[in-house]
């Protein structure tokens, strides 16, 4: 003690002792600090919900799926969407239970009802509630409907989520109370992620320690011996960055969130905030979400094997993806199997039955419809709605016409590229938008803006603003029927070069190659797309009403009423001019081309309902002879190439000034689809709407083939459909493909509609 003493009178032993007596106090004061601050963080934080934020939410929905008599559609085609709709399937042995469906053999059903001749048969009993319903199928069509033991005409699948937006970012969450846990996944979770959870408060020493032993060895921060309170801490406040000074941070909030939360709150905000994977754009988060996208199993039905596959999930989602189904999954998946039943979670069988489980997950090349909602979110931009407590969005969505159309559009400019593209333009990336529409509601059900979203975000279904071209020519034949009542398809127009002159300037339309036919009957107008017939129709009848057309049937206005706008120099989105070709495809009844039904907020109350209106803007026999014409498009003119489409179909090529665009827009009695395609630099690709934008068409409509019905137009009342032959070849202007040429010749007889 006395040598201490001498030492401490030594002036600058004491001096020293001062300063290190100051530092540890700094060092303290420092400490408390942190600790103050990183408390006030975690109360801001628990003040705001973090584990499920109501504020910045939103949840876009699709729309409920009618499935009636004589609609076209298999068994398979009807599981697929039961499934997608997480119903899970029994054998025939069971009994039905909420969310469950029974696919049956011919015998089960026609011992049933043996009136009726079935091929196979489907039940299914609604999550929510018990109605049960029984579809019987023959030839691929639907014969038979029951619903709760009583005949129907149609039932209605009901609406699911597809995607979430939260703050802004995509992701896939749902949020699941713990009691919706199978007991399985809870331990399954401990055992894979922190087998000490329940006694331990917040860190691990032991763990810690491994940790620390582990990265020395290393020479690095490999191993972070984290708790799941850790895991969730790190997963709300910081980054995946790895650091020292991150981790002690991690683990002073650990402790701190242990003294203000109990072990299940903890543990039902990490399930559900965990990092799980990613489909497409979306990160998938949380236990439920995981369960549904690998799975295709609500959370509270998987099994054990089941649990085990998910819970390995959490360590690394990319390696232990089990899409993949690679040795690394079935690894994971055993280890986590063999630490249950070496804890005596499970017993010998259950462990032995679910380690010989094979792994089983959905096909998961789908991804959520991104340029569908972008195009939703820019529409609910301009709505001023609060988003404080959350919405949860309505659409129009048809999953599977989303799915065939972005499939299609992809495909399809591949083949472009591949088989019509000129070599010089092979660097060029070629792009296509797609919009399909209802035409008797006039709701979007699929919506492409291009090849891939996530590679490309500009949405050139709504965004690009392209000229129309030929498009153009069925308003402006249009709106000469109703100028002129004596117009009718066989009416006489000369198709020649000819020179306008207007404001002290000169304007000259040339057809393609510059191929004119002289005096010609109106229907080859449309049929060949020629512009100078056109041209001379549209200034015969006036370019004020040319334009005023436009505006009736939902296309943008004013228009500036120039000469070229006979020929379709003005620009719109494919959008808009899907609009346009709805009211005529509707025979002249106007029906606003929309995307959302139906909006509330997270607790239910209505913020928004689409009001359907219907009004019939222009005269029903004069479009309806319009119709009649682009049928004929379709069968002997630039579209002919459809001709043997097996429904009924009417349509326009339209391809602009130097090839830049290429358009193509088709419609059957039930549904429209149009097609653009082109460089997003505005470069020429060469390709008419009948080269590039058609073959997209058809590769979609193909897909969606068994939707359709082999019914005729519905023709209004005062028109009448005429045979009429023809003795000529065909001079059709549009490039002959190699797979055309055996229909170089147009049919001996056309198809018109006439007024009476």
């Amino acid at each position: 003690m006395q040598t201490l003493f001498r030492l401490w009178k030594h002036k600058h032993l004491k001096r020293i002792g001062i300063l290190l007596l100051l530092l540890f106090t700094l060092i303290c004061l420092c400490v408390l600090g942190l600790v103050f601050h990183l408390n006030k963080r975690i109360n801001n934080s628990l003040k705001k919900s973090w584990f499920q934020p109501p504020e910045e939410l939103i949840e876009y929905y699709t729309a409920p799926e009618k499935i009636h008599l004589e609609m076209n559609v298999s068994a398979n085609q009807l599981k697929k969407k039961l499934k997608r709709r997480y119903y899970i399937s029994l054998s025939d042995k069971n009994q039905l239970r909420p969310g469950t469906f029974i696919f049956q053999t011919k015998e089960t059903c026609q011992n049933k009802r043996p009136d009726y001749l079935f091929e196979n048969c489907l039940s299914w009993q609604d999550h929510h509630n018990k109605d049960i319903f029984i579809v019987g199928f023959n030839n691929n069509k639907i014969v038979f409907l029951r619903k709760n033991h009583k005949s129907v005409d149609f039932v209605f699948l009901k609406p699911f989520l597809f995607a979430q937006y939260e703050k802004g970012e995509p992701i896939l969450r749902k949020f699941k109370p713990l009691s919706d846990f199978p007991f399985y996944c809870l331990q399954a979770v401990l055992v894979a992620e922190d087998h000490q959870f329940i006694t331990h408060e917040g860190i691990s020493l032991k763990a810690i320690t491994r940790a620390i032993w582990r990265n020395l060895r290393a020479g690095r921060l490999a191993e972070g011996g984290s708790t799941i309170t850790q895991q969730l801490v790190k997963n709300i406040y910081f980054n995946q960055k790895k650091s020292f000074r991150r981790k002690i941070q991690e683990q002073i909030m650990a402790l701190l969130l242990e003294t203000k939360l109990n072990k299940d709150q903890i543990l039902t905000a990490y399930l559900n905030i965990v990092y799980m994977g990613q489909k497409g754009v979306f990160r998938i988060h949380g236990f439920g979400s995981a369960a549904e996208h690998y799975i295709g199993k609500p959370l509270s039905r998987l099994n054990i094997s089941e649990c085990a596959l998910i819970a390995g999930l959490i360590k690394s989602p990319g390696r232990y993806n089990p899409s993949t189904n690679n040795k690394q999954v079935l690894h994971r998946r055993n280890y986590i199997l063999d630490n249950l039943y070496k804890k005596q979670i499970l017993s010998k069988q259950e462990w032995n039955k679910a380690k010989n489980k094979p792994i089983k997950v959905i096909n998961q090349k789908s991804s959520p419809p991104t340029y569908f909602t972008d195009t939703v979110y820019r529409k609910i931009k301009n709505m001023n709605l609060s988003t404080k407590k959350g919405l949860k969005i309505f659409t129009t969505l048809y999953p599977d016409f989303q799915e065939k159309a972005q499939q299609a559009v992809l495909e399809g400019v591949k083949w472009l590229e591949k088989n019509r593209l000129n070599k010089e333009l092979k660097n060029n990336t070629l792009q296509a938008a797609l919009v399909n529409v209802d035409i008797a509601t006039g709701a979007v059900r699929a919506i492409v803006g291009g090849r891939r979203f996530k590679t490309s975000q500009f949405n050139r279904a709504i965004q690009a603003k392209r000229q129309i071209g030929s498009l153009m020519k069925p308003v402006v034949i249009l709106t000469a029927l109703i100028k002129n009542s004596e117009l009718n398809p066989l009416s006489l127009v000369k198709d020649a070069k000819f020179t306008y002159k207007y404001d002290n300037q000169s304007w000259s339309p040339k057809n393609y190659k510059e191929n004119y036919k002289g005096t010609i009957p109106v229907f080859e107008v449309l049929t060949h797309s020629l512009n100078a017939g056109a041209a001379q129709l549209g200034i015969q009848t006036g370019l004020v009403p040319l334009s005023q057309t436009i505006k009736k049937l939902g296309g943008p206005s004013p228009l500036m009423a120039h000469p070229s706008l006979t020929l379709g120099a003005m620009e719109m989105s494919p959008w808009e001019i899907s609009q346009v070709f709805l009211t005529i495809a509707g025979m002249g009844e106007y029906k606003k081309q929309h995307i959302i039904e139906k909006i509330t907020n997270l607790k239910g109350d209505t913020l928004y309902e689409y009001q359907r209106q219907k009004k019939m803007v222009l005269n029903p026999k004069k479009t309806a002879v319009v119709v009649g014409m682009l049928k004929e498009v379709t069968r002997s003119g630039t579209a002919r190439w459809l001709k043997k489409f097996p429904a009924p179909i009417a349509g326009k090529t339209g391809t602009t000034n130097e090839e830049k665009d290429a358009w193509f827009v088709g419609f059957t009695p039930e549904t429209l689809t149009l097609v653009w395609l082109g460089f997003d630099n505005n470069r020429s690709h060469y390709l008419t709407g009948a080269e590039g934008a058609l073959p997209l068409w058809e590769f979609f409509m193909n897909k969606i083939l068994s939707s359709l019905s082999k019914k005729d137009f519905n023709w209004p009342e005062g028109v009448v459909s005429r045979t009429i032959p023809l003795q000529k070849k065909d001079s059709n202007r549009t490039q002959i493909t190699p797979s055309q040429k055996e229909n170089s010749e147009t049919n001996q007889k056309i198809q018109l509609i006439f007024e009476e």
